[in-house]
């Protein structure tokens, strides 16, 4: 199913990207070189292949582009252009909290990103929803966890096959999800598991993303 409405009255996230790739983007084709306004055509998204995109994407350039790239690419692959004239690498600056500040975590930027530019004039109550999410749920989760037991994650690495322990962040920043997690663990910033807790953290809110996106397209083609 397409998703398609009416240009936003809301600038937010969907400017700062648009006004990006304007800048910067030698790579794209002609007739992708003037993206069109949101919201931009959207068909439902394998929840599954989400998180595990997101994983991977966190190791090749941080939770910000991680949670974007994992949401990108399907809707690269699935429904082409506005999409293919998007660099993932735009969101790298959102890595440990926006350049490493500790500020809002990356792969919430990421993911409020897409959901900004599918879901136009509806993205609020979406946001929302995500925002509480991270908030509330312990992560990572535990189908995340399980994936990794499994070997079923596209990254092989040291943590492969084991649990990261879940906690609740309580706040949208990266600094004090850290501090939760590592207060209930006794790791320190500098431990590798925290940077697996972080790529996991970033496949769930990118999975969590994509569930909210495909409920709220299903609703609104009824």
């Amino acid at each position: 199913m397409f998703v398609s409405y009416t240009r936003s009255r809301f600038g937010s996230v969907a400017i700062v990207l648009l006004g990006l790739m304007a800048w910067g983007s030698e790579t794209r084709a002609t007739d992708e070189s003037k993206l069109p306004e949101t919201p931009w055509p959207y068909v439902a998204l394998d929840v599954e292949l989400v998180r595990k995109l997101g994983h991977w994407g966190y190791y090749e350039g941080g939770c910000a582009y991680g949670a974007f790239y994992a949401l990108l690419t399907p809707l690269q692959d699935e429904v082409g252009s506005p999409y293919t004239g998007v660099p993932a690498h735009i969101m790298t600056f959102g890595r440990g909290g926006i350049v490493g500040e500790g500020d809002l975590c990356g792969a919430l930027l990421g993911a409020l990103a897409m959901i900004n530019l599918v879901a136009d004039t509806d993205h609020v109550p979406l946001a929302e929803a995500l925002l509480a999410y991270y908030r509330e749920a312990p992560l990572p989760t535990d189908t995340i966890n399980k994936l990794a037991r499994e070997g079923k994650l596209l990254v092989d690495n040291d943590f492969t096959g084991e649990d990261i322990k879940p906690t609740q962040a309580v706040s949208i920043t990266c600094r004090h999800s850290r501090r939760e997690w590592m207060r209930a663990t006794g790791h320190s910033r500098r431990n590798p598991a925290r940077a697996e807790r972080c790529a996991r953290i970033t496949g769930d809110v990118a999975a969590k993303a994509a569930e909210l996106l495909n409920q709220w397209a299903n609703e609104i083609n009824k």
